[in-house]
């Protein structure tokens, strides 16, 4: 029993972790990138603009190709040089106190090629290699890595979605929509019209917006932005959001967070100054702003079987203004005789200062009454009604939500009204338009079995799927995504917020610590089963393996008000599995950096580094 017991201490300590079984390096750094396997054996990366095929069993390159257009790029370098140079000429015109510098033309060619690496995305299916750009997705050939195929779709590809092994984009040409297809997998491409009719070639047409069905929607988001603290200008005018500027300012070193008021008062002089010139400049040319027309929408939006015609009609325009940020004190922490012990309150007060002149002190809130159109295509099957607040339109398996602030309502694929229900705090079906690539963002109108989940700010809810009569509902504060496993049971990425996150949602607290946790909860009757402070969140599950990933990775700019004391948080990744049955973690896998792409595959794990890639595998067990 003694050796079995010390066999047993051995293999789940030093075997049961995740080893590599595949890594190459690189000489130069990427800032972006993604991995594919195809078959055991094949790996397919984009790392930064380069697509390349590896045999990792050969340990040999197949083939590599650069996907940038470098003259494109110089062209766009010398366009900013040109604007950057009038905006420092009017300035010393007017005599300002400031004038901005003229950017470096190397560092601009830098951060532009790595925007333009950055919008690429890959994907494998069996032997095709896809890559998406601003204008067209490319078939890459399997043996030779040269470009095979195109498809135009249209600049920018607003409203791209994926269903299934299916790219779907929304055209209009004449005014008449029509679908742009791409099968990933049989590599066919079709446009179709809505009258039925069907062409070889797709051509390029001005697009709606186009809502996704059980997929994520591929549309850049607007996160907020944090500590002021980079270049000057960088996200002028841009709120701040409360939780990144609390993590980077407790991840700065000591003499950095003494300093930080400093910084923090220079930051906001420059930021002051180009808000004028351009005020100056908006001034000149500002013309009479026209009264606006109220709005009208139409969405074609893809579902499993067929097309729904979504409209709305703005009929009467309101909105309500929420305050979302506590009063200022009564008294400064600046009026006095101040101390280093101080100097997170004043960068507190410095901060939320800032944070009311980028507009962060005040939320409008959409309470417009609008018209709503429901038809399948091709069908006589419609509805219409009238909602409070802009309306959205998720399909699901076998219905469909429409969703307006606190409102939901659900239909069935027939368009017909099944039931309504009203939610405790707004409803944002944004949350499902983040990452085509990855799994992070489940919700937050998720269809179960005969339950339909959502969550909204505050609340996760479970109702019945056919009659709307809610089955629970479980208080929490920032919930993320839900995963299911094998078995139906459910795992919620959730915080340990408070309810004045929400009502004071642009507060800012460099001191406040709020944590990420994992709940697993009974789909019968919401009951937490347990709850696991992993420091990650869950970023996939299936059968027997459950993994979360936390990482830290600081700003570049950070560098500058980072000096090596022994004191910094470095750059990291924490990877764990944990125990279905109590939410323990497993094993650990640590790494002193922070990746560009994490996939999980149930026992391999293919992690990309600035100048690394790595597969891992671990005990399946």
């Amino acid at each position: 029993m003694l050796v079995a017991g010390l066999a047993f201490w051995f293999w789940h300590w030093f075997a049961a972790p995740p080893k590599i079984i595949f890594s190459i390096r690189f000489a130069d750094l990427a800032y972006s990138g993604q991995t594919a396997l195809a078959g055991q054996d094949q790996l397919i990366f984009l790392r930064g603009g380069t697509l390349a095929r590896y045999d990792m069993r050969q340990n040999k390159q197949l083939w590599s190709s650069y996907l940038l257009d470098k003259e494109q790029i110089k062209d766009e370098v010398t366009r900013n040089m040109q604007q950057a140079k009038l905006l420092i000429d009017k300035a010393n015109d007017r005599g300002s106190e400031r004038v901005p510098k003229m950017p470096d033309p190397e560092k601009l060619n830098q951060s532009l090629e790595r925007s333009a690496a950055g919008a690429l995305k890959l994907w494998v299916r069996a032997r095709n290699v896809w890559v998406l750009t601003s204008e067209k997705i490319t078939r890459f050939d399997w043996e030779t890595g040269k470009p095979v195929q195109e498809v135009k779709f249209p600049p920018g590809n607003p409203g791209l979605i994926c269903r299934g092994d299916e790219l779907l984009a929304l055209q209009t040409e004449s005014g008449k929509p029509a679908i742009i297809s791409v099968n990933l997998t049989s590599c066919d491409s079709s446009t179709t019209q809505l009258d039925g009719q069907q062409n070889a070639k797709s051509g390029e047409a001005k697009t709606e917006s186009v809502a996704s069905a059980n997929t994520a929607q591929i549309r850049p988001s607007t996160p907020g932005s944090g500590l002021p603290i980079g270049m000057p200008g960088r996200d002028m005018g841009k709120v701040m959001d409360p939780a990144k500027v609390a993590a980077q300012a407790q991840h700065l070193s000591l003499p950095a967070r003494i300093a930080l008021p400093a910084v923090l008062a220079n930051s906001w002089n420059q930021e002051r100054t180009l808000a004028q010139l351009d005020e100056d400049d908006r001034g000149k040319t500002r013309a009479p702003v026209a009264q606006q027309q109220p709005l009208q929408r139409f969405r074609l939006i893809p579902t499993k079987g067929g097309y729904i015609e979504f409209s709305t009609r703005m009929l009467e325009r309101k909105t309500i203004a929420h305050s979302t940020m506590s009063q200022r004190p009564a008294k400064s922490v600046l009026d006095g005789a101040l101390n280093v012990t101080q100097s997170a309150e004043v960068a507190n007060e410095m901060l939320n200062d800032m944070q009311r002149e980028r507009g962060g002190g005040v939320v409008e809130e959409d309470v417009s009454r609008y018209a709503v159109g429901l038809r399948g295509s091709g069908s006589a099957d419609s509805w219409t009604g009238e909602v409070i607040g802009e309306p959205s339109l998720l399909p699901l398996e076998t219905v469909n939500v429409l969703s307006a602030n606190k409102s939901i309502v659900v239909f069935d694929k027939n368009n017909k009204k099944l039931w309504q229900a009203t939610l405790n705090f707004n409803f944002s079906p944004d949350s499902v338009e983040r990452d085509l690539a990855s799994a992070a963002n489940h919700g937050p109108c998720i269809e179960q079995k005969d339950t339909l989940y959502v969550f909204d700010a505050g609340m996760l809810s479970a109702f019945d799927l056919k009659t709307g009569n809610a089955r629970w509902r479980l208080p929490s504060v920032g919930v993320t995504g839900i995963y299911f496993d094998d078995q139906g049971m459910l795992y919620v990425n959730t915080t340990t917020g408070s309810p004045d996150q929400i009502k004071f949602s642009h507060q800012i607290d460099i001191n406040r610590k709020v944590v990420s946790i994992v709940l697993k909860v009974a789909p019968s009757n919401g009951r937490i089963l347990w709850s696991s402070q992993t420091g990650g969140l869950v970023n996939y599950v299936s059968g027997k393996y459950i993994y979360t990933v936390q990482s830290y990775e600081p700003e570049e700019e950070d560098d500058t008000y980072r000096p090596e004391t022994g004191f910094e948080i470095q750059p990291h990744m924490r990877i764990k599995r944990l125990n279905p049955k109590n939410g323990r973690a497993m094993w650990e896998h640590f790494q002193q950096r922070a990746p560009l792409d994490v996939q999980f595959d149930k026992n391999r794990i293919r992690l990309m580094f600035k100048k690394e890639i790595q597969v891992l595998r671990c005990m399946s067990w």
